[in-house]
């Protein structure tokens, strides 16, 4: 989150570029959050909805930092990307379970 709303500053950077430093942020929340609600994964999904677009919003306070609907997007990607990776590994464990 500090990375998201905090100064520029105290941002990481590293050779990927932000873009995909943005998407594998979100891709392991949306992991993260899936693997600890696997059943409600709906909620999951806006839930992090919500707070990509929260810390976009927060960035309006930063002075130095913006909102910007592409990077809403991009972190939007990423958190989907997660939810539905977890979601399909999720199935093929359950497929390869022995009925009980």
């Amino acid at each position: 989150m500090l990375a998201t709303i905090g100064p520029m500053s105290v941002r990481p950077v590293t050779l990927l570029g932000p873009n995909t430093e943005r998407f594998a942020a979100f891709l392991a929340l949306g992991i993260v959050f899936s693997l600890s609600y696997p059943n409600r994964l709906v909620y999951v999904g806006m839930v992090l909805f919500l707070c990509c677009g929260l810390f976009e919003l927060g960035q309006y306070l930063m002075p130095g930092r913006h909102a910007d609907i592409s990077n809403f997007l991009v972190k939007m990607a990423g958190a989907g990307m997660g939810i539905a990776v977890m979601a399909l590994f999720r199935d093929r464990i359950a497929a390869r379970q022995p009925p009980n």
